[in-house]
């Protein structure tokens, strides 16, 4: 029976090019994505090339074994990390979604401020109070109705007619204002 002779790696360069192949192949066992495979092989080329000596003085076979298990671990990190990036992201999105949608409702009010003192004037007492609970003083619509004894239902109701009646009623007044 012939017994292999170990093959050891005279250079980087020479470890890197007869390993890279392997290495992107491996990847390929966690990622279908050629550019994630490629930052896979990059970071564990990194890890490689921090301590150049350590891998020089492996065998081939070694040193294939340990590629392989630094393969699993870096893309495992890698996948997690693009998973928390992504939820990141979807977040961000989320947020920013919302606040757009409250900016533009801030903007109309900040463009028609100066009419809603007058509009406000139109509003029975009881939309008043609602208008002050869920706008001034940031109560939800079930906190809300608990409040003025009514549902959440009905409270998201009144708050619908009662923004239409100001915004109707703003409307009127900036019409007044360019007539005159």
């Amino acid at each position: 029976m012939s017994k292999e002779r170990e093959k050891y790696y005279g250079t980087f360069e020479e470890l890197y090019l007869e390993n890279y192949r392997l290495l992107f192949v491996m990847a390929g066992d966690y990622s279908r994505d050629d550019h994630e495979k490629k930052d896979i092989c990059a970071l564990v080329w990194a890890k490689v090339a921090e301590d150049i000596p350590k891998y020089m003085a492996k065998s081939e076979k070694e040193l294939r074994n340990y590629l392989r298990i630094m393969i699993r671990n870096t893309a495992l990190n890698y996948l997690r990390k693009e998973e928390r990036e992504k939820i990141k992201l979807k977040e961000a999105y989320e947020l920013d979604t919302r606040e757009s949608a409250g900016l533009k409702t801030e903007v109309f009010y900040l463009r028609e401020e100066r009419y809603l003192k007058d509009a406000i004037k139109v509003l029975l007492p009881e939309e008043k109070e609602l208008i002050i609970l869920r706008f001034y003083m940031g109560k939800k619509a079930g906190e809300t109705g608990e409040l003025l004894g009514i549902t959440e239902g009905n409270v998201r109701i009144r708050q619908m007619r009662i923004l239409a009646k100001l915004k109707r009623e703003i409307q009127r007044l900036m019409k007044e204002e360019e007539v005159e």
